[in-house]
Order: C-alpha cells, then structure tokens, then sequence
C-alpha cells in the first residue's frame, strides 16, 4: 500500500459468513484511491473478499449510511491476486 494521502477513501465489501462460521466477518473494508469519477483504485490487499485485488480499478455505490461499497459488478481495470495455504510448521527433536 501506497502512503494514504487525502484522496483515499475506505470501501465497503458485504461478505456472507458461510454456516461454518468463515469468513468471520460480515464487512472487509479497503482503502481505494478515489479517481473522482465513480470509481476507485484500490490501494491495499483484500483478506476475504475474492474477485479484486490490489491496483483494480472498481466502480462503487453509496450505500444508505452514505459509505462507499464496492459495486457487484468486475473489475474495470483487473489485476491478479494468488493466495495460498501453508501446512503448520513441524519440528522434530534429534
């Protein structure tokens, strides 16, 4: 992420908590560059929510508390983003 200036904004994505409890949380917010024509560029790396990435430029809505919530629609401008699992560390005595 980029130093956060005064025309970065935080975007909303509603996430639905799966019957499993994950992700645990029901709302991942983001910081975006705001490129004052509706959409933003988003500035950091989503922990829950899939389909952005870091650098994607998105459209975004208001919503009726009058926070910006990423539009469920893709992408305008489309980067990737890899996540992987590692298995836990084993140590073993000698």
């Amino acid at each position: 992420m980029t130093g956060i200036s005064e025309n970065h904004v935080k975007i909303h994505f509603r996430l639905e908590v799966g019957e499993n409890g994950w992700p645990p949380t029901s709302v991942e917010s983001l910081w975006a560059v705001d490129l004052g024509d509706g959409t933003v560029r988003l500035d950091n790396t989503p922990w829950f929510v899939h389909g952005v990435a870091s650098g994607d430029i998105i459209r975004v809505d208001a919503d009726d508390d009058g926070c910006r919530v990423g539009a469920d629609r893709p992408p305008l401008v489309c980067h990737s983003l890899s996540r992987g699992c590692c298995p836990p560390i084993r140590r073993y005595s000698t």
